[in-house]
């Protein structure tokens, strides 16, 4: 086998993996949760929230604030306090951008798929200037079911004509990786605001530090 093409398709996770929307997100709950004096809106609910719908969200919210009749309006006022934080401080995650670097100088193809709608996507690689670095991307609007369920790694496998067994995925959710698992991916797990399950765990090849940690890995394994 020739190890220097050891996977034939990288597909990256967005929120947590490259961009560090997730931390603006987490701070924004903080902060409205002070703002009001609404102690269960916090980073902790945040992280509760991460890999699932607005929908599912919304049902959360609804959930752990029953005695609140704003619940609603609190959510829709997180939102747009979190673009408007985005807006502001977006950044690119340590390492994410000699990661798209390290795929790019080895013509492996790079895919993006996420669970942010196609225009908030494309505006924000255009932002971080790294649209050139991916052959295909889909969005969370762009597929029936979220993740866990594979559909989403799947439809890029298909679109790229790649084989799962030679697929290298980047995630930071447990509802990722077993998206990425399911799809019958190998799956690089990267440490963002949500820890893994003992079952999530074992779906990985990889639970690295960071992405200079997993770029290092990647390397062991094409010198093996």
């Amino acid at each position: 086998m020739n190890q220097e093409s050891y996977y034939e398709l990288v597909i990256t996770d967005v929120d947590g993996v490259l961009f560090n929307t997730e931390h603006i997100f987490r701070s924004a709950y903080r902060i409205v949760g002070e703002k009001h004096g609404i102690p269960a809106l916090n980073e902790d609910l945040f992280v509760r929230t991460t890999g699932i719908s607005g929908a599912d969200t919304e049902k959360l919210f609804d959930r752990v604030l029953p005695h609140i009749p704003e619940r609603r309006m609190l959510l829709e006022e997180i939102r747009q306090l979190g673009k408007e934080m985005i807006r502001k401080d977006l950044q690119l995650l340590p390492g994410a951008r000699e990661m798209l670097d390290y795929w790019h100088q080895k013509k492996v193809p790079l895919c993006a798929a996420t669970s942010t709608i196609r225009s908030l996507t494309e505006e924000r690689f255009g932002r971080m200037d790294i649209m050139h670095y991916f052959s295909f991307i889909i969005c969370g609007d762009e597929v029936c079911h979220k993740k866990p369920d594979p559909e989403i790694y799947r439809t890029v496998m298909n679109h790229m004509n790649k084989r799962p067994e030679r697929t290298l995925v980047f995630e930071d959710t447990g509802y990722g990786v077993r998206a990425a698992y399911s799809a019958g991916a190998d799956c690089v797990w990267i440490p963002a605001v949500t820890e893994l399950t003992e079952e999530e765990k074992q779906m990985t090849r990889y639970m690295a530090g960071d992405m200079h940690d997993a770029i290092t890995f990647i390397e062991n394994i094409r010198a093996d």
